[in-house]
């Protein structure tokens, strides 16, 4: 109360005593059993009130915080559980991809077993290695594995490529032969390396004083590719059943390269008469996949065929890409860039 005050004191002639002023008064009261335990107790209630809610206070607040706490343990639990549930889920998705993976294989598996039962030629001995080669490989491939660019002339690159070799002449860090195929898993600067393709490079001692380059490097074939003797062999036993596959995309912005190798040879179809025997089927990298529906009527899926691009590699996936398709009788004839392949059915 405002202008009220109580206080305890002591006076010479009265003793103890309560002072009281109120609105600039004062009144001395003698500290009497009743008076003082009244107005003793009026001194103790404003603390007392102080200290009860002060308790009060407390009591909210704790509860409060039991109530947070309870959230808190709440959340918690579900956490562990949603964590829980996300390892059971992650292990079962990994347990189906390797069946799936597995199960990819088996295809392989039976081939080999059959192989290691058959009696035949050597030549049959082969054709049927690499038959059980382009089926492991087709099955890799589904799960995302793909093999890395990598041939002679070109320039060697450290995030795909491992030099395990030096070798005199030629242009410094140029490919001079690979020694073991590397493989990355996903499409293009995604790709993650499986395993780097080991190499051997030039050092550079064959470049001319001048600083230009030395001379290209003799040409390589390319794996996957039939030899000469191999496409020769097989062009007179097919007789005028051939049919010749280009795998070369007449869109030479997709494919730059089909531009170069297209001036040592047209793209089949390029003209009346060119080539009568050869049909464009464009093999499209991103979906792994040519039309079909492009191969003439007379085309059957025992007749003899020669895939090819540029150098063989895609004419090695459009072989794998119709053999996969039915078609038995698929070699792969490199193309243009390999002169002695070409020789023997690049007038088809």
């Amino acid at each position: 109360m405002a202008g009220f005050s109580l206080q305890r004191g002591t006076s010479a002639s009265r003793g103890p005593i309560f002072l009281l002023k109120f609105q600039g008064r004062s009144l001395a009261i003698p500290d009497t059993l009743p008076v003082g335990l009244l107005l003793g107790s009026l001194l103790l209630l404003p603390p007392l009130l102080l200290s009860l809610r002060s308790s009060s206070s407390l009591r909210s607040r704790f509860a409060s915080l039991s109530a947070s706490a309870a959230s808190s343990r709440s959340q918690l639990s579900e956490a562990a559980e949603l964590s829980a549930r996300l390892r059971k889920d992650a292990l079962a998705a990994g347990a189906a991809a390797e069946r799936r993976l597995l199960k990819s294989l088996l295809p392989t598996l039976d081939a080999l077993a059959l192989a290691g039962g058959a009696e035949g030629s050597r030549a049959d001995l082969k054709r049927g290695v690499e038959l059980t080669g382009d089926g492991l490989r087709a099955a890799l491939e589904k799960h995302g594995l793909r093999e890395v660019a990598a041939e002679p002339g070109m320039r060697m690159d450290p995030a795909v490529h491992e030099a395990v070799m030096m070798r005199a002449g030629g242009r410094s860090m140029e490919i001079a032969e690979v020694l073991r195929g590397g493989y990355v898993q996903g499409e293009g600067g995604e790709g993650k390396v499986v395993r780097a393709a080991q190499v051997a490079v030039f050092d550079g001692r064959g470049e001319e004083k001048g600083g230009g380059p030395a001379s290209p490097p003799e040409h390589k074939r390319k794996k996957g590719v039939s030899s000469p003797e191999e496409l020769r062999a097989f062009v007179a036993a097919a007789g005028a059943d051939l049919v010749v596959v280009d795998a070369r995309n007449p869109d030479f912005e997709r494919e730059p390269g089909d531009a170069e190798s297209s001036e040592k040879a047209p793209l089949a179809g390029a003209s009346k008469g060119y080539r009568p025997g050869a049909y464009n089927l464009p093999y499209d990298r991103a979906n792994e996949r040519m039309d079909l529906g492009l191969l003439p009527e007379r085309c059957g899926l025992d007749t003899p065929i020669i895939s090819h691009c540029g150098g063989g590699g895609r004419g090695r996936k459009a072989r794998d890409f119709l053999r996969a398709s039915g078609y038995t009788n698929v070699l792969n004839g490199g193309g243009p860039e390999d002169a002695e392949c070409w020789r023997e059915f690049g007038d088809k």
